[in-house]
């Protein structure tokens, strides 16, 4: 199945339109819960522009029951099932206008999810990831492959524009042994910095409170809430992750 959706772009008085539609992709907070996981890099990456199309791929299996029994004709009994969906698209990144623009430190972010973690039960799991556009919350996920194209540099040869295709495969919903179907309505918006803004006034304008700039800066992995180049984007976290992080 393929979807395909508008980009965005244009003018920063279209921000404000711009807010709810932006299309990122984050560390899902109920991994937090399971498994130690550092916020570095970036624990969300955000795209410039949103993705020209989605690429949803799904179908059936056949497994054989446990106990291999067979049925009266003497053939091997099988249950179906149904695959993992996987959910394919090309995300672009760009840092042009950025006095220090380098996208590779943001890109940094997929590498660090391909990484199996430990909880306290000394089991692994990759990172539990998800997608989500606008209001629109795609199944959790994790990072399955990557595939980065650096297609502009400065003159110092940091790379400011890149194109990334990215593979996700569903994962099972560990709390309900299930797998959590796409859609829903996500709490997560993103706010696009324009000049004077703070993580103080962001918090104040989105959740009606300054105290909350804390949460912000450790939801988007900010080290310096004092620096918001403008342009760039900070994630704004429902309001459960939210409370979950003062």
């Amino acid at each position: 199945m393929a979807m395909s959706m508008g980009g965005s772009g244009g003018s920063a008085a279209q921000a404000g339109i711009r807010e709810n539609a932006k299309a990122f992709l984050m560390l899902d907070p109920a991994f937090f819960a399971a498994y130690p996981i550092g916020r570095k890099p970036n624990p969300t990456l955000l795209f410039r522009y949103n993705p020209k199309d989605l690429k949803i791929s799904g179908g059936t299996k056949e497994k054989k029951v446990e106990r291999g029994e067979a049925d009266e004709n003497g053939e091997t009994q099988v249950a179906l099932g149904r695959k993992n969906r996987s959910l394919s698209f090309t995300l672009f990144v760009d840092q042009f206008e950025l006095p220090s623009g380098d996208v590779m430190k943001e890109l940094s972010a997929l590498h660090d999810w391909t990484l199996p973690r430990k909880n306290a039960a000394n089991k692994y799991a990759v990172p539990w990831l998800r997608f989500q556009w606008g209001s629109k919350k795609f199944f959790r996920c994790h990072l399955q492959s990557y595939d980065i194209t650096y297609t502009m540099f400065a003159r110092t040869g940091a790379p400011l524009r890149a194109s990334a295709s990215v593979k996700l495969e569903e994962v099972e919903d560990t709390q309900s042994g299930t797998n959590p179907t796409s859609g829903g309505e996500g709490g997560e918006r993103v706010h696009t910095v324009t000049l004077g803004d703070s993580l103080h006034s962001i918090a104040v304008r989105h959740y009606g409170r300054a105290a909350a700039w804390r949460a912000l800066a450790t939801f988007n992995g900010i080290d310096d809430p004092q620096r918001l180049p403008t342009g760039t984007f900070v994630q704004l976290p429902s309001l459960t992750d939210l409370e979950a992080l003062l």
